[in-house]
Formats: structure tokens, sequence, C-alpha cells
């Protein structure tokens, strides 16, 4: 039986589709909650994929990181089980990946790293920095279904402007996280939680 070891998840919530992204072993796909799982990756030799999003604004697409593998390390699409190198300017080994529509309604992508973020708005080929990056190391990043991207850092939490040219802390936001996860409530509304040293938070986007 197929046990790939798991390394990231995505679900489409206009479909249902679960992407898997495995060590070693590409991508697959379920439309079944995970019972069986699908070659998802045709054409990609083993890789590792760190991170995978699907595409806010194209349904057929899927954005991945491609870590520790050289030359072949960076931000990769797939198109049903077809896939190809994305990003045409270096990027660091390993990296988290978010998507999230822009004003004009397409995709763009954030990357951050231990060297900081940056921002992709064709598709993943060329990448910016933003004017200066959050302090602190980051923890997690995260994109859909917020409208601008969310950046955990080990000195707070910060949010993204529409230019990508700078972030800005969430007002009220805990100080020294060391872990975030996204959840939702009964009513399917996003609600960032923020673990530290002295419990949880939760933000709903409004308050904490």
């Amino acid at each position: 039986p197929l046990a790939p070891i798991v390394t990231s998840l995505e679900v489409d919530k206009r479909t249902g589709r679960l992407y898997v992204g495995t060590e070693g072993e590409g991508i697959f796909y379920s439309n079944d909650g995970g019972a069986t799982l699908s070659h998802g990756s045709t054409g990609l030799a083993e890789g590792r994929v760190a991170d995978l999003v699907h595409d806010p604004a194209d349904p057929s697409r899927v954005f991945f990181f491609r870590a520790y593998g050289g030359e072949e390390s960076g931000v990769w699409e797939a198109r049903g089980t077809r896939v190809r190198r994305v990003s045409r300017d270096a990027l660091p080994a390993a990296a988290s990946l978010a998507a999230y529509r822009g004003a004009d309604g397409a995709a763009v992508l954030v990357l951050s790293s231990a060297s900081g973020v940056r921002f992709s708005r064709d598709g993943g080929e060329r990448w910016t920095a933003p004017a200066s990056n959050p302090p602190g190391v980051p923890i997690a990043l995260f994109g859909e279904p917020f409208p601008a991207p969310l950046l955990v850092t080990s000195s707070g939490v910060f949010r993204a402007a529409e230019s990508g040219r700078e972030f800005t802390p969430v007002v009220g936001a805990p100080s020294a996280p060391q872990g975030a996860e996204l959840l939702s409530d009964a009513d399917g509304t996003p609600l960032l939680e923020v673990r530290t040293g002295d419990g949880l938070y939760r933000w709903n986007g409004q308050v904490w």
C-alpha cells in the first residue's frame, strides 16, 4: 500500500480536493478525503515538497515549493499531473509558501524563510522583497482566506500591505509567539491561533 511521508497538506475549498506534498515522492491528490491517493506530479523526479497552495484565481493550478533540490529548488506549478518549475530568481533552499488574490484578482505568491519575505505577482517567476522585513524569526505564513498575508514571527503577528512593500503589526496580537495554526469557527470564519508561553490566543480578523 502507498504510504508516503507527508510534509504538507492543502484543501481546495471550491472542489474539496486534498493535495498532499511528500518527502521525496512529489505531489498526490485525493477526491475522497484522503481515503485514496493519486499521483499528481508526473514528470517530477524525487523531491521534497515543503509547502503547497492552490491558486486562488485558477482552480486548475497548484503552486508548491521544492526544497533542498539543488538547482531544482524553488517554486513549481502543477496543472493536472504535469509540473514545471516557474521561479527564475534565486530562492532559499527551503521556505513557506502562501497565496492570496491581489487587487486585480490575480494570484500573488508570498515566500517566507530565514532570509526574509518575498512576493511574486507574475505567477512565481520573479520575486521582490519588501522595503523591510518584520522583526523576529518567521514561524508561520498565511495567505487565503485572509485578504492580505499574515506573517507570525517570534516577535509578533504582522500583516502585509497590498503593495507588498511593508508589513504592519496586527493590533492586540500577543508578543513572543511560539507557534501558529489556521483554524475556523462553526460558521467557517478563519481563526488564527497563536501559541505563546502564556497560553493560546485566537484572532478572527477583527479582535483577539
